[in-house]
């Protein structure tokens, strides 16, 4: 009996030494591995996109580790350009975007779809186009006569404000002295309606006085600061474009503007540059060989203060003949228009018994040159 007990305790034993052991490694009895499926990738970015007016490039990165798919575009504004990159680990794809004519943004979508066909979008949203900025040419008159000693400073201020490479700046001369050489009668007229009682007077724009001084430099800042104050009060939205031709003595000119429906004035004159005419100085005398630009020859309208007319929604043409004076050098001619608005309200006006319109916008060609309406 004894010994059956101790044969049993001694299996226990071993029993227990059995269990506390690890199992060989050629044990038949194997733990099963556990098994992890990948979840699939697919990923779009952007989802949107913004592009300027202008267009340009833009890129998506597409990761599928499952699926192929495709690119499809659904506007022709947007083409795709290039491809880098692998589909498991991430594709680059480049697009491009033309620039947007309209001035109201648009929005393209980029489609991507896989093999089972369905579709994400990618949503692409251009800027609208800026309207087209017109150039304002700011339009002087000045009033002279060669016997005018101080004349000549005023001159050479219109000439350098006209040469400034940051302003724009016309300007025509009117010789308003009956008797004296370069006189037009126009140019008088003009003149009364302006109220003008001494020479040299320059206006800008038919809206403000402009002071002479001795001081050239002076006075041209004086022109500038005057443009400046005309633009931010008065904008402008009227554009001009002129062609012209000669045939023997008589001269042909057309203009076409574009401006808001309303109602407005339109003066046109015929102009001579490069006259050598002896000019009074006040400090030097009489110069012989001083030199006159821009001087009104003809008035091509039937008035020297516009003629009335009626803008629409289409550009309004006009045509215009006229006979040059055999005196007229005609390489040196050139053709001056401008568009006048009658002011809003009088205290708009910069002086109050000036006419009441004021000049919107003007340009000037030389003859025989086509010159299109102008934008910044």
């Amino acid at each position: 009996m004894k010994k059956v007990i101790s044969v049993f305790s001694a299996l226990a034993v071993a029993g227990s030494l059995l269990l506390s052991c690890d199992l060989p490694a050629d044990d038949p009895i194997q733990q099963e591995e556990e098994v992890v499926e990948e979840t699939p990738v697919f990923s779009i970015d952007p989802k949107s996109v913004d592009v300027p007016a202008e267009g340009g490039e833009f890129d998506i990165r597409i990761v599928s580790t499952d699926v192929e798919y495709d690119i499809t575009i659904v506007d022709n504004w947007i083409e795709e350009l290039s491809r880098s990159g692998e589909r498991k680990t991430g594709e680059t794809i480049r697009f491009k975007a033309s620039a947007n004519p309209d001035e109201t943004p648009r929005t393209g979508i980029v489609s991507v779809c896989t093999k089972d066909g369905s579709c994400i979008p990618v949503t692409v949203s251009q800027a609208a186009a800026k309207a087209p900025v017109l150039v304002h040419n700011n339009l002087g008159f000045r009033f002279t006569a060669t016997w005018c000693g101080w004349c000549p400073y005023m001159d050479k201020a219109f000439h350098d404000v006209a040469e400034d490479e940051d302003v724009h700046f016309n300007f025509i001369t009117f010789h308003i002295s009956n008797g004296y050489p370069l006189y037009l009668a126009d140019g008088g007229a003009l003149a009364n309606a302006f109220k003008v009682e001494s020479i040299p007077t320059g206006i800008l724009n038919g809206w403000q006085h402009l002071d002479n001084y001795q001081e050239i430099s002076y006075t041209a800042s004086l022109i500038k600061k005057a443009i400046g104050d005309f633009e931010k009060t008065f904008p402008c939205d009227v554009g001009i474009g002129v062609s012209s031709s000669i045939s023997l003595n008589c001269v042909s000119a057309k203009a076409t503007i574009e401006a808001p429906p309303g109602d407005y004035l339109v003066a046109a004159f015929l102009l001579e540059s490069g006259i050598v005419e002896p000019q009074y100085h006040a400090a030097n005398g009489y110069i012989n060989n001083f030199v006159h630009d821009n001087v009104a020859r003809k008035t091509l309208t039937n008035s020297p203060s516009g003629d009335a007319f009626t803008a629409s929604e289409e550009p309004t043409v006009f045509n215009w003949d006229g006979v040059i004076s055999s005196n007229c050098n005609t390489n040196n001619l050139s053709v001056a228009v401008l568009v006048l608005r009658a002011y809003d309200s009088a205290s708009q006006k910069a002086v109050s018994d000036y006419p009441d319109y004021y000049v919107v916008n003007s340009t000037i060609a030389p003859i025989g040159v086509s010159k299109k309406i102008e934008y910044e």
